[in-house]
């Protein structure tokens, strides 16, 4: 039987995106996991629900079967408390990428097709994983008028996907003014959903470019193959009684979804 790697993402597709299912080895299976509550993180108290979503999902998944999961999202959304949930390996795409750009440079700029309304967001993310003395820059694509056009056919989000080339050229640009202006010799893309455009920004950019959601991806392929997992010292199981409460408190809340803006979006073939 193939290992099962369940990648938690938002967004209206039904299965893993493109980008992600062609890195998929012989012998495993990308399966794709909604959480039922998703938030933008603009605030703490919507970073918490976003946690909170991204954990029961972990939790709905490992339920059904997976071996692993992939939190697929550049905010690692609940990922500590989903490695302390669950016994199986747990990976954050933020996480995963940002080890990489220490490892193949000395500074870094995150460049994102997201507003500076999410800065502390991206702040909160370096501190957590130790990292802001590397981060020359973090820079924006877009300005706050982006999110009007969340969940149409002209997002941003689409039209990475359709590999629009005023998109890719406004990235493009970005990531030459931060190797330029600001020091970066690597760039971190500050979206999963930004996969789908790596190739090209890749391809025009003189930095190496590093995508959360891909890292991400082999990383767990590669803690599987290992047997390695979250460390149990460090992410202690809580008791069964604690475990239960978040599956009860949302059947007894309902759903509140959201298109998240820091996910996994692609479109329907």
């Amino acid at each position: 039987m193939p290992k099962r790697i369940a990648i938690l993402a938002n967004g209206p597709q039904t299965e893993p995106p493109r980008h992600i299912a062609e890195l998929v080895s012989p012998g495993f299976q990308a399966e794709l996991v909604k959480p039922a509550v998703t938030r933008h993180p603009l605030t703490p108290f919507d970073s918490f629900l976003s946690d909170y979503g991204f954990v029961e999902a972990a939790m709905r998944a490992a339920a059904g079967g997976a071996d692993a999961i992939l939190i697929s999202s550049y905010s690692d959304s609940g990922l500590d408390a989903a490695r302390s949930a669950l016994g199986i390996p747990v990976v954050g795409a933020g996480q995963a990428v940002l080890a990489m750009a220490r490892r193949l440079g000395n500074r870094f700029s995150i460049v994102t097709v997201w507003p500076d309304l999410f800065a502390g967001m991206y702040r909160d993310h370096l501190r957590r994983n130790g990292v802001e003395a590397q981060c020359a820059s973090i820079r924006y694509v877009h300005g706050p008028e982006v999110l009007d056009r969340l969940g149409t056919p002209d997002s941003m989000t689409q039209q990475m996907v359709r590999g629009e080339s005023e998109i890719i050229a406004a990235i493009i640009a970005q990531c030459a003014e931060a190797i330029r202006d600001d020091g970066a010799d690597t760039i971190v893309f500050g979206c999963t959903c930004m996969g789908p455009v790596v190739p090209q920004v890749a391809a025009a950019c003189r930095a190496p470019v590093l995508e959360g959601s891909r890292i991400g991806y082999l990383e767990t392929e590669a803690l599987l193959r290992l047997g390695l997992g979250q460390s149990k010292i460090a992410f202690p199981t809580p008791k069964a009684a604690s475990l239960a409460l978040i599956q009860g408190a949302l059947a007894a809340g309902g759903d509140a979804v959201e298109e998240c803006p820091v996910c996994v979006f692609d479109a329907a073939e």
